[in-house]
């Protein structure tokens, strides 16, 4: 009997020790996705471990002075891992709040940063690490082969916690551990009791009913946004977004990655990766289209691209349209594909199927025309890996000698010396390099095995692929002469910026990018202003073609050229706070063109600005801004509207009838911006005019019942000389139908409309079944 109740002991010292591991594992990936898997979230992790272990050491030593670690010792502490694992995931909340706190302080340091981590650690990593010591050196597992038998279970779990993670997430793991914790304080329970007796099995299976009873006391039926997906740090990186509000419409998770899809007022949606924004439905487009293609516009004829990295999900859709024949990717299928099928959301296209499309690892033979790499920021632990010289001379060595290896760099919390190191390694490793500045912060090198240089004509042949012209309409209208314009030098004008910019290796880069990232401190497209050429001389008339046309698409190419100097100029005023100088760099580069991708950019951080001043009701300085975008971008649709919008809340009734009225004429499709021309034209005493808008919308949604409503109250507007009370009651009835009784405005409105109809006593009646509805 003493030799099976040692085995029993065993059993529970490894199953205790391998669900130990797991839950261990699963919270470093929560540790990491909040504080954004830097070097300090690992030191947070295995310094937390480390001291849950050496207290659990002395929590054995102290329970062994008096009396053997048995049995009991082994239940409660099985009970209280699995009690704090429930009361972890309930308290979960707070957890964000400090992170979200964190986020948003004003008053934010690095400081606040490391004792969030070491809140988290503590919360998340030092308990159980304290109980999970206890249980692996406790008594109950034997000698010294045991304990190290049970360390070894330890590691084993923690290693299946991140294949585990790739299909569940950490919070539904801790919750069956949890349970699992449960049934184990049972089962050592009836070990240190030794009876089967009915009084005896009730207190085996109490501990579980106890957990299982905290878990469904404790815990939301349903979960909001996960702490596993919730990347409060990737969220301060990029502070240009405010993105993802509430729960996330999907989670997907892979390789301890968690991508998430978020529905979104300002974006439509937002795809992000460990709480990174990559995707955005309907802003930011150029930046991307830009970093995507710069590649393919060194190599338009490219039959065979491979992409690289954590982010290439995010562009891989690109090259899907671009009609690439064989697509190779080496990154996980369920990091990626989530982003493929995001992007077909947006597109105004649909995908177009390539001969090949596969996923693994880079073939070394030298197949490829294009090898594209994105990989994660700089702070990112591994991420300096994609820019080691043996990855890169890996590329240079699958790389076609007509092909080009495009590198793109996140500039986020990257100092100017690091990106100089990365520059020089590039270059040597590649021949004519030159560097592409796509974004305020997003930078793509360009290298090969000879000189880049292309013929003009094919680099214009591109946008014979309709799929490719939709993109870089998406993108605002963008043309390929600004997308050159975003080349900014080749390797003959890099030599003395690289002497004066000094080096940076990885580790200190990835050590220090957390405190840039807090301090506001990313590198700008103005590191590279010095040794910005004014012409595009990789591009050659080749082919023999037309002189004369060739000088005159060179012409709006040197043109885009001269607009992004000034853009460059605006990105230097910005960083300097100078707001007068930054619009005013901006209208200069507008004078030459306004798609450049720095100006668009631009145009949807101010609008972004101006709907967040919108939402605390500062009405005027969002109009202020849209007056800027205005100024240096042109008046699209959308601007006009939101200026009626701002104008109409302030009181400017007239200019906000113009503004609405302009916004239609821009774009008559939108039913909203009739709908608020019509009131707006109601307010001027303009009743025809907004008779003809409400028209107009019903025509093409007859069964609109705002419309109904709208057009039935300008029937009845007050100082209208011919008021129609029966048409306008048709029309409400109709509305109040189509809403299925449900809709309070819309039946509050046709009660109103009933008692201007002089039938008081249908509308009062009305009225007052609803507030007793009310009532209810």
């Amino acid at each position: 009997m003493k030799h099976l109740e040692h085995r029993i002991g065993i059993a529970q010292g490894i199953a205790g020790a391998l669900l130990a591991g797991i839950v261990l594992g699963a919270w470093q990936q929560v540790l990491d996705v909040l504080a954004g898997r830097t070097i300090h979230a690992l030191l947070g992790f295995w310094g937390a471990a480390a001291l849950g272990v050496a207290a659990g050491a002395l929590v054995v030593c102290a329970v062994n002075r008096k009396a053997r670690w048995n049995a009991g010792c082994a239940a409660g502490a099985f009970f209280l891992l699995g009690a704090w694992l429930v009361a972890l995931l309930a308290l979960s909340g707070t957890l964000q709040g400090g992170w979200h706190h964190l986020q948003l302080s004003a008053y934010r340091s690095f400081g606040m940063y490391a004792g969030m981590i070491a809140k988290t650690a503590g919360a998340c990593v030092l308990v159980p690490s304290v109980l999970a010591s206890c249980l692996v050196q406790g008594g109950q597992v034997g000698g010294r082969a045991e304990r190290v038998a049970g360390w070894c279970c330890v590691a084993l779990g923690y290693g299946a916690a991140s294949c585990l993670c790739a299909y569940l997430p950490p919070e539904a793991l801790t919750r069956n551990a949890a349970v699992a914790f449960g049934l184990l304080a049972g089962t050592a329970v009836l070990r240190k009791c030794g009876r089967l007796s009915g009084a005896w099995v009730f207190s085996a299976v109490l501990p579980f009913v106890l957990i299982v009873g905290l878990a469904l006391g404790l815990l939301p039926g349903k979960q909001g946004n996960p702490l596993s997906a919730d990347g409060r740090f990737g969220r301060l990186a990029y502070r240009d977004s405010g993105f993802g509000k509430g729960t996330p419409d999907a989670v997907f998770t892979a390789h301890g990655r968690v991508v998430t899809r978020y529905t979104d007022a300002d974006y439509l949606f937002v795809g992000a990766l460990d709480g990174r924004a990559l995707l955005f439905g309907n802003r930011f487009a150029a930046t991307r289209m830009s970093t995507g293609y710069a590649p393919l516009l060194a190599c338009p004829r490219a039959e065979s691209v491979a992409l690289v990295g954590a982010e290439c999900g995010v562009y891989l859709p690109l090259f899907l349209r671009a009609g690439v024949e064989c697509v190779t990717v080496e990154a996980p299928p369920r990091l990626t594909e989530p982003f493929v099928a995001m992007d077909a959301r947006s597109a105004t296209n649909v995908l177009w199927q390539t001969k090949h499309k596969g996923y693994g690892p880079l073939r070394a033979k030298a197949i490829y025309s294009i090898i594209f790499v994105a990989p994660e920021p700089v702070w990112v632990r591994g991420s300096a890996r994609v820019f080691s010289i043996d990855r890169l001379r890996r590329y240079r060595n699958a790389l076609l000698d007509s092909g080009v290896v495009a590198l793109r760099v996140d500039g986020r919390g990257l100092s100017e010396a690091r990106f100089a190191a990365i520059v020089k390694d590039f270059m040597s490793v590649f021949t004519g390099v030159q560097v592409w500045s796509t974004g305020a912060l997003d930078w793509v090198l360009l290298g090969g095995k000879r000189e880049i240089t292309e013929a003009l004509g094919n680099v214009i042949d591109l946008f014979d692929n309709d799929a490719i012209f939709l993109d870089w309409v998406h993108a605002g209208n963008m043309g390929f002469s600004e997308m050159l314009a975003s080349m900014v030098c080749d390797a003959q004008s890099l030599g003395a910026w690289l002497e004066g910019a000094g080096t940076e290796g990885a580790w200190a880069a990835a050590w220090r990018a957390p405190e840039r990232v807090i301090a506001g401190k990313n590198v700008l497209a103005t590191a590279l202003a010095g040794a910005y050429q004014p012409r595009a001389a990789w591009l050659t008339r080749g082919g023999g073609g037309d002189r004369d046309a060739y000088d005159d698409v060179m012409l709006h190419v040197v043109k885009a050229r001269h607009a992004r100097t000034h853009a460059l100029r605006m990105l230097a005023a910005t960083v300097a706070g100078d707001q007068g100088e930054t619009l005013a760099a901006a209208r200069d580069a507008a004078a030459f063109t306004t798609h450049d991708a720095l100006l668009l950019q631009m145009a949807d951080r101010i609008d972004l600005e101006a709907r967040r001043h919108i939402a605390i009701g500062n009405f005027k300085a969002a109009l202020a801004c849209f007056e800027n975008i205005v100024s240096f971008s042109g008046a699209t649709a959308h601007t006009h509207h939101s200026m009626g919008y701002c104008l109409r809340v302030t009181g400017d009734m007239e200019n906000a009838y113009r503004h609405f009225a302009r916004a239609v004429g821009a774009a008559p499709e939108q039913t909203a911006y009739r709908l608020d021309l019509g009131m707006a034209a109601l307010a001027m005493g303009e009743y025809a005019e907004a008779d003809r808008q409400y028209r107009e919308v019903l025509k093409r949604e007859p069964e609109n019942a705002k419309a109904l409503l709208l057009s039935a109250k300008a029937l009845t507007a007050s100082g209208r000389p011919d008021k129609d009370f029966d048409q306008a009651v048709r029309l409400a009835e109709r509305a109040y139908e189509l809403s299925g009784r449900k809709n309070d405005e819309i039946a509050y409105g046709l009660a109103d409309i009933y008692i201007d109809a002089g039938r008081s006593l249908e509308g009062m009646g009305l009225k007052y079944r609803l507030q007793e509805e009310s009532r209810k």
